[in-house]
């Protein structure tokens, strides 16, 4: 439900875009009580609903207390094409901080080392948001501001709940989540099974699939050892990413780098483990890899 397009049709393993998307999908939430495509269709399954992430258009809030331009912010969040969200987490907090400006006459400060707490541009001016006659106004005498205020502190502790999950919980494990589990998404007259195996993987985005690394093995020679591929497909300025696989075991946990390389070898110098693993990633000259990683052990012997 949170994932952004470009993730569930494999477009994707995760990027600061995709972040973005998820956390406005997680603040649209706290305004609906659901995420936005399951608020505003009826999916009964996790393909039905990654259909919908994909093809429709975002739902409306629905709420007569939420200002246009609450639903602004949220919508160039959600935008379905990567490049039309906001650049930066920051460029998004900008935007929060002057809805919450123009409406509530005051923002919540920014932390970020070297970044002023308000944008230059903030002012003291406020709007009233549109709504029925019985919907509390900001210009109301102060008390009436307390349900607002009570508002914005809920949505504030939500919007820093949810940044440290990405940054400590989620980020780590995205690009290990989005090759293992990634959403197959079809579209109708499709070909295939469920799980995409079958199936054209271009229907939907149109882009290329970048194939997987093949026969990489790994091998040690004293302290050094020697992972090695191949390329199946191979084209100008194909690059590699390999990672160090945690543990040392090909199914413990995420990779905790990334590294770049031109050639179809690594070497790592040093080893004392009796068993090194590391997965590897075909990147094209237009940054599309690989949607799932090839994994290997070298062992000791």
């Amino acid at each position: 439900p949170w994932a952004a397009p470009e993730v569930l049709t494999g477009r994707s393993g995760g990027t600061e875009a995709a972040d973005i998307y998820s956390l406005a999908a997680t603040l649209y939430a706290t305004l609906t009580g659901r995420s936005p495509y399951e608020h505003g269709y009826q999916a009964h399954t996790q393909q039905e609903l990654a259909q919908v992430i994909v093809s429709r258009r975002l739902p409306p809030i629905g709420r007569p207390d939420v200002p246009a331009d609450v639903e602004r912010v949220l919508a160039k969040g959600l935008d379905k094409n990567p490049d039309n969200r906001y650049g930066t987490a920051l460029e998004f907090a900008r935007a929060m901080q002057q809805v919450q400006q123009a409406y509530y006459g005051h923002a919540t400060p920014v932390t970020v080392e070297g970044v002023p707490e308000y944008p230059s541009s903030m002012t003291g001016k406020r709007r009233v948001a549109p709504g029925p006659a019985n919907v509390t106004r900001m210009d109301a005498p102060t008390g009436a501001w307390k349900k607002p205020l009570s508002i914005t502190a809920v949505v504030v502790a939500a919007l820093t709940a949810v940044v440290l999950t990405f940054v400590f919980v989620v980020m780590p494990h995205m690009d290990d989540a989005a090759t293992r589990n990634r959403t197959s998404v079809s579209t109708p007259g499709a070909t295939g099974d469920s799980n995409g195996t079958d199936g054209n993987p271009d229907d939907i985005t149109g882009a290329e699939v970048v194939p997987t690394p093949e026969n990489l093995n790994g091998t040690y020679d004293g302290t050094t050892v020697t992972f090695t591929w191949t390329n199946p497909q191979p084209k100008d300025g194909d690059m590699y990413a390999w990672s160090p696989v945690q543990g040392n075991s090909a199914t413990s946990g995420p990779s905790t780098s990334t590294n770049i390389v031109a050639d179809r070898k690594v070497e790592l110098h040093d080893v004392t483990d009796k068993q090194t693993c590391i997965e590897v990633k075909i990147v094209r000259s237009d940054k599309q890899m690989s949607q799932n990683p090839a994994i290997a052990c070298a062992v000791r012997q």
